[in-house]
């Protein structure tokens, strides 16, 4: 699912974060993406773990769920998930996808 690049202990915590924001978000959840150093392969072992997180309603209880799950895996898997929450409106805004971060995404992002 995410590539031989990432290291086992962050594999296993990639997809069980995966797995909540699936439970819990439902239809809200319209894609999950990894991104960063991990994404590249050049993560160290005090590397976080980049995951944009898209969904059609950015609300709280989404922000609350998604933080909720970046905690238990964190705490589960000895890591770091920093997950990035973002609409779906926001993603598609014209100006969002000038932005370096945007296009990093684009070459970069892993999609989950």
């Amino acid at each position: 699912m995410t590539q031989n690049i990432i290291p086992d202990r962050a594999d296993k915590a990639i997809k069980e974060f995966c797995e909540f924001l699936r439970r819990e978000l439902g239809a809200n959840l319209l894609g999950i993406r990894l991104f960063g150093s991990v994404a590249r392969g050049t993560a160290t072992p005090e590397s976080d773990i980049d995951i944009l997180v898209l969904v059609q309603r950015e609300d709280s209880a989404a922000r609350e769920a998604i933080i909720e799950a970046a905690v238990e895996v964190n705490l589960k898997h000895d890591v770091v998930v920093s997950p990035v929450i973002m609409s779906a409106d926001r993603y598609s805004a014209p100006l969002f996808k000038e932005t370096h971060f945007y296009k990093s995404l684009q070459e970069e992002g892993i999609p989950l």
